[in-house]
């Protein structure tokens, strides 16, 4: 990381634990300290973040038999080609017994380490599963939240925008309601958004049908009603499109006022349709023979 520290295997007791709500609460203070001094970029909000790989004793115990093996074969291995470098043996990687004893400490000191989860944000993770799967668990529980990154104050100043990543949760269902909303009390305005898709839209997405991808550019002035321009969306979406609108208001020179010299322009309209749809590869003629 560009900042902050990984401390792997602390704290592990009581005395441990209070040392670091200790130096928790320091950093707490200095930054309030030297907040409103030239010096305060230097003393950020502390965050801390306590994660916990559980397994049970007999995967642990296994686990650490293998890796000493592992280690073992790999030393003697380099010893006998020359090539390679020796990787550090350790006791507690051979001996049952002082794997479990290891193991009983971590059961011991395990209350120690619950008690900061009153303070921290806490992540006890399953890590009986393969490496790979543990890692993804491990990124997923440490995603970024600015809920706990932020400060409070900013934090609730942007919280009322919505998440990226929640957003498009009920956007099928809201997306039906509204289709099921326009067409039953207010047809007009979605019988002007089809006719509008039927006329200008679809001969157009035909066009380029290959591509994958549509512009759609139109001076129609019923886009100009919010409603029709949801309705039109709406619909494309709901038929698998990706959709985007944009206006463009080009202004022409007209006149110019006899009395004040001020050049009056004339305003257009211009509606422009980014439609996106799944691409279709067609074979070239020559691979067919």
């Amino acid at each position: 990381p560009e900042v902050g520290v990984l401390v792997d295997g602390f704290p592990r007791s009581e005395a441990q634990v209070e040392c670091l709500k200790l130096l928790h609460e320091k950093m707490h203070e200095l930054r309030r300290e030297y907040r409103h001094t030239p010096l305060k970029d230097f003393f950020p909000r502390p965050t801390f973040r306590i994660c916990v790989l559980y397994v049970d004793e007999e995967i642990s115990v296994g686990r650490q038999l293998m890796r000493g093996k592992y280690i073992k074969d790999h030393n003697a291995q380099v010893q006998r080609s020359g090539k390679g470098e020796i990787m550090e043996e350790r006791v507690t990687d051979y001996d049952e017994l002082l794997i479990r004893a290891r193991y009983q400490i971590f059961k011991d000191h395990y209350s120690c380490l619950l008690k900061l989860s009153k303070i921290f944000p806490f992540h006890l993770i399953n890590a009986v599963g393969d490496i790979d799967s543990v890692m993804r668990i491990i990124l997923k529980e440490f995603e970024y939240q600015s809920s706990l990154e932020l400060e409070h104050d900013t934090y609730e100043s942007i919280s009322h925008i919505p998440l990226a990543t929640k957003i498009g949760i009920h956007a099928r269902q809201d997306l039906i309601r509204r289709l099921e909303h326009y067409c039953e009390t207010e047809p007009e305005v979605f019988s002007k958004a089809v006719r509008f898709i039927d006329q200008e839209v679809t001969p157009m997405v035909n066009r380029h049908a290959i591509g994958g991808q549509a512009l759609v550019r139109s001076d129609n002035t019923i886009l100009s009603d919010p409603k029709v321009a949801e309705v039109v969306i709406s619909i494309l979406s709901e038929r698998g499109y990706a959709v985007t609108m944009d206006e463009r208001v080009h202004e022409t020179p007209k006149r110019v006022d006899p009395e004040t010299w001020e050049i009056i322009l004339e305003r257009h309209h211009v509606y422009a349709l980014n439609i996106r749809f799944p691409q279709h590869h067609i074979q070239p003629l020559e691979q067919k023979f």
